[in-house]
């Protein structure tokens, strides 16, 4: 039963972060869609534009969500086996030390 675990910690946390940043973008999405119809330059397609955009407003709402609670769970998780691999480290350290003996007097 002995397998290896190996991860990336530094890659979880820079995970989190990224799916942050595609959370807000989706978040933006409105504002961008109403810049690109204003820009549409003809009123037929300004509308189909912001009809689209406006369509899809509580799905979008929705995976913000999820893509948050994902970017939250992975730097969660790339701290954890951090902070994991770095106390264990100590204690293989402190196991290799020589039992320091204290007296009392």
């Amino acid at each position: 039963m002995g397998g290896t675990l190996r991860v990336d910690a530094d890659a979880l946390v820079q995970l989190g972060y990224d799916l942050r940043q595609v959370a807000q973008e989706f978040d933006q999405a409105q504002t961008n869609a109403d810049d690109v119809a204003t820009c549409a330059g003809h009123a037929g397609l300004e509308g189909k534009i912001r009809h689209f955009a406006n369509g899809w407003d509580d799905r979008r709402v929705r995976m913000i969500d999820s893509i948050a609670g994902l970017a939250e769970a992975a730097h969660g998780c790339g701290d954890a086996f951090s902070k994991a691999d770095t106390e264990l480290a100590a204690a293989l350290e402190g196991a290799k030390q020589p039992a320091q003996l204290t007296t009392e007097r």
